[in-house]
């Protein structure tokens, strides 16, 4: 983990141009070499686009490689650049969209799965009081360090999965914003089964749910990384009008249909790699061999 860390460290120093460059290099090999996620990944844009070649799947999948190295590369600069050169290369659009929000009651910023969210939440902590979720780190060193660089503003909370959602109801009640990524594959426990383009996806309701219970808008968002230029966008959205509905399935697929456009202006950029299709439907064979 020390080493992880000053190699991350060095980094930050590099121009994020040098930076892109050496992730297209490392996504190049990763192609290569990482099989099983090369094929989890084709397998995905066979699925979602079926009205693609093989020749553009493949394209895709190696621009999709590539910007995964470069997003894991360009970490330190979320963890150890100073704010205020952050705030040189990270670009809020209709920032305005969320601050009418936040004057009005809680809000739920719905952040899905692009390259660029980590970070564009990292810096967004230093203005918004953040509420997020995280995967628990199984080495406690490592999970301490994750904790401590993605809170190094000091106003955010960050909350483990396995303590569940109510201290995020909590803190949501009293007019905090949380930083939401409901778009992967849970498990067949809380999901149901919606459209994600071509698909059944078995997708977690909870944005509707913690909507209706909390009272809080959805602002939707969307962070993309251009290092190849130097930046880093997070662009936001207006609430959503008459959201949550009375139907829960409705709402949801309204979350993933938004995802959708969103991936459309930058197929690359999305976590084809996880196996968003690995609960499936009764009935239905398994799509990952």
């Amino acid at each position: 983990m020390k080493i992880s860390l000053f190699f991350l460290w060095l980094l930050h120093f590099l121009p994020l141009s040098v930076i892109n460059t050496l992730g297209i290099l490392v996504g190049n090999l990763a192609y290569l070499v990482a099989s099983q996620r090369r094929r989890v990944t084709l397998t995905n844009l066979a699925l979602c686009f079926p009205q693609w070649s093989e020749a553009n799947c493949q394209r895709i999948a190696k621009k999709h490689f590539q910007a995964f190295a470069t997003h894991i590369l360009s970490q330190g600069m979320a963890w150890f650049t100073p704010l205020h050169q952050m705030k040189k290369i990270i670009h809020y659009e209709h920032f305005e969209y969320l601050e009418e929000a936040l004057r009005e009651g809680p809000v739920i910023i719905l952040a899905p799965h692009f390259f660029g969210m980590d970070t564009g939440g990292i810096c967004l902590a230093a203005d918004v009081n953040l509420l997020s979720l995280y995967a628990r780190h199984k080495n406690l060193d490592i999970d301490q360090q994750i904790q401590r660089h993605r809170l190094r503003w000091g106003r955010g909370k960050m909350f483990s999965r396995q303590e569940g959602i109510r201290p995020i109801v909590r803190d949501l009640k009293t007019g905090w914003a949380f930083y939401y990524h409901p778009d992967l594959d849970f498990g067949p426990k809380e999901s149901i089964f919606v459209d994600f383009f071509t698909q059944q996806a078995a997708t977690v309701p909870a944005l509707a749910r913690l909507s209706k219970l909390t009272q809080a808008k959805v602002i939707p968002s969307y962070a993309y990384q251009d290092y190849a230029n130097g930046r880093l966008t997070i662009r936001f959205y207006k609430a959503w009008d008459h959201y949550p509905s009375d139907d829960l399935t409705f709402d949801t697929r309204r979350m993933n249909a938004f995802i959708e456009q969103r991936i459309l202006e930058k197929p690359e950029l999305y976590l084809w790699s996880h196996k968003r299709f690995k609960t499936r439907p009764p009935g239905e064979s398994p799509v990952y061999k």
